[in-house]
């Protein structure tokens, strides 16, 4: 059986919800999303990190995929974050997580 945690947090004065759907470690992705509203998540790949993850990332993610252009409000695929050399990265279309994304960077 899954479980699944909600997590709020505020940045900008905006309110998201985040969470690890089942066991993080066979799922390998946080969504994160506006509660309340039918639009676009972001899905975090945490497959590769040696990090833990914590609030201050969460908002550090909405951050970057803020700038990336994304719209919460906008109904579409989620938009696939990675995390690449230390850097934040969006994941293009068919790229499932960082470690396939680094490694076309590295061919």
């Amino acid at each position: 059986m899954t479980h699944t945690q909600k997590r709020k947090i505020v940045v900008s004065e905006i309110e998201y919800e985040w969470c690890i759907r089942g066991n993080a470690l066979y799922a390998g992705y946080i969504t994160i999303y506006r509660p309340g509203i039918n639009g676009t998540a972001i899905y975090l790949d945490i497959i590769p990190w040696g990090v833990e993850i914590r609030p201050r990332t969460v908002a550090e993610v909405i951050k970057f995929a803020i700038a990336s252009n994304w719209v919460p409000e906008n109904n579409g695929q989620p938009l696939k974050i990675g995390f690449v050399n230390e850097n934040f990265v969006e994941l293009p279309e068919g790229v499932s997580n960082s470690l396939e994304y680094e490694a076309a960077l590295n061919k």
